[in-house]
Formats: C-alpha cells, sequence, structure tokens
C-alpha cells in the first residue's frame, strides 16, 4: 500500500473490496457520552492547587503582548498567569525562556479551566526545549486559514524534561502535541520524563493536505506518562489514497512510555470517509523511524519497555485499535476494544504480553512478531460489556 507503482490497479481492488464490504454487516458506532466520561479535561479538576499559587511568583497577564514578553522572560519560580478572556497570537512560533527546576517549575496557567481561549496561527505553537515547564487550564485552539499551517499547539525538542501538560484541550490542530529530538553539542537529546495528563485532543473536521495528523507524536524520549486523556477525531481527507491516522504514538527507540486509562474515539463526530479512512487509536512504533532520527541504535527497536493499559478504544473499524511495530517488551492488559479490528503485532524485535483484554476482533502477530496472550475476552460483534 506505500508503493506507487500500478496505483490504478490497486485503487480498483480497493473500489471492489469497498463495495463488498459494504454488502455485510458491521458493527454499528458505540455511542459515547462526553460528558459522562471522567477522563480529558474537566472543569471540576484543577491541577493549580491554592498551595502552589503561594510558592509561586505569579506574573499577571492581561494582553497578547505580555503574553509573548512573560515566556521569554520566564524564570525558575514564576506562575504566569493569564486573566479571563481570549489571547490571539499569529507568528510562525512562540518562543519560551529559560528552564525551570524541580523545585522551582514555570507554569503557564489559567485560574480554571474555560477561563482562558487561545487561538493560534502559527506552526508550531508554544516551542519548549528546556526542562520543568507546565502548562495547566488552557484551551488552545486553531484558528489558521489553511489547516496545514496549525501544525503544533505544543512541541517539545532536546532538553524538555519533565515537562507537564495537564487539564487542557487541544483544538484543531495537525499534530497537537509533537515531540522530537534535537543536537545538544555532539548528541541527539529527547524530552524524558513528561506528563500529559486529562487534556482533550480533537479536531471539529477532517484535515485538509498531507501533514502528519496524529494527535499525540512523540519521536524518541523515556518515561513518558501518557494518562486519562480524551483523543478524538482525527484524521486527513484521503483523496483517493489510503491514510493512515493514529490518535497517540510513542516511536523512534524511546523507553518506558506508559500509555493509560486514555479514552480514544476514533469517529466520535466525524465519521470515517470510506474504507481508505484508517485511524488507528494507540501505537508503539507507528509506521516507523528513519534511524537518523531515532535514539536507539539503528532504529533496532521503536519502543521499549512499553505499557499499554486501562484504555477504553472506540470505532476504530478500519483498522486496529493497538498496533505495535518494533516494540520489545510490551504489556498490553486490561484496556477494551469496542467496534475495532483488535491489535495487531509486527516484526520480530515486537515481544508482547497481552492479558485481560476485551476486545472485539482479533489479535494477530505479523513477521516474526511474538505475543503471549492469556485471558483475553474476545466479543461478538453486536454483544456489549457485562
Amino acid at each position: 500500500m506505500n508503493l506507487t507503482a500500478q496505483w490504478g490497479v490497486r485503487k480498483s481492488l480497493f473500489n471492489t473490496a469497498q463495495a463488498i464490504i459494504r454488502q455485510f454487516p458491521s458493527p454499528s458506532p458505540v455511542q459515547f457520552d462526553r460528558d459522562l466520561s471522567e477522563v480529558g479535561a474537566r472543569t471540576d479538576y484543577n491541577p493549580l492547587p491554592v498551595a502552589d499559587l503561594a510558592m509561586h511568583e505569579i506574573v499577571h497577564i492581561e494582553s497578547e503582548s505580555e503574553l509573548l514578553s512573560a515566556l521569554r522572560k520566564a524564570r525558575p519560580g514564576q506562575l504566569l498567569l493569564l486573566r479571563r478572556g481570549t489571547y490571539r497570537l499569529n507568528q510562525h512560533r512562540i518562543e519560551t525562556g529559560a528552564a525551570g527546576t524541580a523545585s522551582q517549575p514555570i507554569i503557564l496557567a489559567a485560574g480554571k479551566l474555560g477561563d482562558v481561549e487561545i487561538h493560534l496561527q502559527s506552526t508550531e505553537g508554544f516551542y519548549i526545549d528546556k526542562s520543568y515547564w507546565k502548562i495547566v487550564n488552557l484551551t488552545l485552539r486553531g484558528t489558521c486559514h489553511e489547516q496545514t499551517q496549525c501544525d503544533h499547539a505544543v512541541h517539545l525538542a532536546g532538553n524538555a524534561d519533565y515537562v507537564a501538560l495537564e487539564n487542557n484541550r487541544f483544538i484543531d490542530f495537525n499534530a497537537h502535541l509533537k515531540s522530537n529530538g534535537k543536537p545538544v553539542g555532539q548528541t541527539l537529546q529527547f524530552p524524558d520524563n513528561v506528563l500529559i495528563r486529562h487534556n482533550d485532543f480533537l479536531n471539529q473536521s477532517i484535515r485538509q493536505g498531507g501533514s502528519p495528523a496524529s494527535p499525540i507524536d512523540v519521536v524518541g524520549g523515556d518515561n513518558w506518562h501518557i494518562s486519562d486523556n480524551f483523543v478524538a477525531d482525527f484524521s486527513r481527507m484521503v483523496h483517493g489514497r489510503p491514510s493512515t491516522v493514529y490518535g497517540i504514538y510513542l516511536k523512534g527507540g524511546g523507553r518506558n512510555g506508559r500509555l493509560e486509562n486514555n479514552l480514544i474515539n476514533c469517529a466520535w463526530r466525524l465519521p470515517h470517509q470510506s474504507s481508505l479512512d484508517s485511524r488507528i487509536g494507540l501505537s508503539l512504533g507507528n509506521g516507523g523511524t528513519d534511524p537518523a532520527f531515532c535514539q536507539s541504535p539503528e532504529c533496532a527497536y521503536e519502543h521499549s519497555g512499553g505499557v499499554i493499559s486501562n484504555n477504553l478504544i472506540l470505532n476504530c473499524s478500519n483498522d486496529v485499535a493497538i498496533y505495535l511495530n518494533k516494540a520489545e517488551d510490551t504489556l498490553v492488559s486490561n484496556n477494551v476494544l469496542l467496534n475495532t479490528l483488535g491489535l495487531d503485532a509486527r516484526f520480530s524485535a515486537t515481544t508482547v504480553v497481552a492479558e485481560y483484554n476485551q476486545m472485539h476482533g482479533r489479535i494477530k502477530t505479523r513477521d516474526g512478531a511474538t505475543i503471549d496472550a492469556q485471558n483475553n475476552r474476545y466479543l461478538p460483534l453486536n454483544g456489549s460489556l457485562e
């Protein structure tokens, strides 16, 4: 499917297959009430307690110019607190200043979720390559005239260690959160020990153009913890060719990532365009990484020691809920996969224990992957959980 030769022949086969598929029953989309969910960004959850406010130097921000200046001049221990309102930023990249410390992180925040919206007409949004930054209680919305111009709300690179994004909403970007390596001296450094918790990542329309469109796109980095997020409606226009987009992926040779208690709804309010519109919930490995950008030598593995547990993945009906590519020493446990094709593991570097999962679909290995599957429950297509 990645080859361009004889595309006309294969397109005809796809069209034929799509016509055949329409003749057979398929599971109905799983309905989901966002208001009843405990995951994602919530107005009744505030990770900015009063005790934290007392420990920081508070910088009050009331305008776009004050925000940009405060970000550039930020010092350890400062809380950059935005007044209620909408802030409109229009530039290629929004730079951030010095690193925080373990005892004095730099926090960019609103007092509570819903107080502040930041409208971004920028390719990369907030660019963080320093450690110990936190972004809390904000709504970041892409408002570019062309969708290809709104790539990221937040871009982490290099030494962006111990960054935390908590209780935010990220709406209408291609890859809402991007992270990758950056040369620091003679070596390529990757953000480590990053926390992504209780956020929303979603789009209100199918993304136009060919830009990568996975809401959480992480290349390299150790000890990422991605939990309690709501990720939905990620897709690109297919333009007659297959398009594969992932809700969350870790690749590029990172280690010990944890994807836990997230809710991924591949088709919440944006139905699949056709059978060519492939949406995959979670992945360790994605489609692979060029060795020049990889943390592990020669990309011997895409991810090692990863844990995928207690996630609910819905409506990835054209593809699997979980895809593992060169994902060594992986644990997949206690997940619920509904209206998807199940789990797919590929290549000999992939070794997996899959246990206590409930799912539509199947567990499949390809190209030498190894799975120890035990105590999993396979649900009938029109069945329900007890």
